[in-house]
Formats: structure tokens, sequence, C-alpha cells
């Protein structure tokens, strides 16, 4: 399983760390799904269209996922 960041997940969908962080933290995100190790968010590649998709919910603009596979992001 591929595990991004808070960040590569937020570069991907054009969206603001913050704004990803906060989603975790207000419980909108499932936590236990993806784990905190050294102090990072570890966000698994599968769950990115959760984050998208809550993101939207929220009214924030996300711009539509990268290819899956592609090695930039694998």
């Amino acid at each position: 399983m591929a595990w991004l960041s808070v960040g590569q997940v937020a570069h991907e969908l054009g969206a603001r760390p913050q704004d990803i962080s906060m989603l975790f933290y207000s419980g909108v995100l499932r936590g236990d799904l993806c784990p905190v190790a050294s102090g990072r968010r570890l966000i698994a590649r599968d769950y990115v269209p959760m984050v998208a998709a809550a993101l939207k919910r929220r009214g924030k603009q996300v711009r539509d996922q990268a290819v899956r596979g592609d090695p930039r992001h694998d």
C-alpha cells in the first residue's frame, strides 16, 4: 500500500494542507485509517478520494485526481 503525506495529497488535489489536517482533527476523516508516524499524518492512496469528497462537501475546490499508477505518486 502506498502512503502519502498531507502535503503530497494537498498538492495532488490542489488543496491547502491545513484544510486536510482540519478534517482529521475535527473527526470528518478517519484518523484510525491514516495514522500519525513521526509527527506526520500518513494517508493511504486508496483514501485520497475520501479526502477529496470531504473537501468538496465543505465547498473547497479540488482538482481532478492524478491518474492512479503514476510513478511520480507511488
